[in-house]
């Protein structure tokens, strides 16, 4: 069996300042896959207790790097979301290696995160 292993860098830097961002990006350090095989790596953007995704703004994640991969979608909305209306929307990118070896994989995320009054974008 050929394996396309998958490195996940971490997109924020693990910091104090960390716990007052007011989200969470949840997925994978990495993932393995049989080279020809379909697979799916999951990506969750969940906000913390006391704060909400904007349902009316927009979100999106967008492939920017996958170098040896093959993605039939390089661009999600939350309308591509295992459950659009969830509160912590969940995303299941289908993905195949093409061949052996180590890729990394970059994800451009954007949305608006909102507290009880005010609603701020977020790139990373």
């Amino acid at each position: 069996m050929r394996l396309a292993a998958i490195a996940l860098a971490a997109l924020l830097p693990a910091t104090a300042a960390d716990a007052d961002r007011g989200y969470a990006l949840r997925l994978p350090d990495d993932l393995a896959l049989t080279v020809g095989a379909p697979g799916s790596l999951s990506v969750t953007i969940a906000p913390e207790p006391g704060r909400t995704l904007s349902a009316a703004a927009p979100l999106q994640i967008e492939v920017a790097n996958a170098e040896g991969l093959t993605l039939p979608k390089r661009r999600l909305a939350r309308r591509d979301a295992v459950d659009p209306a969830a509160e912590a929307p969940r995303f299941e990118l289908k993905l195949r290696g093409q061949s052996e070896g180590e890729r990394a994989l970059t994800l451009d995320v954007r949305f608006w995160l909102c507290g009880r009054k005010v609603c701020r974008p977020v790139h990373e």
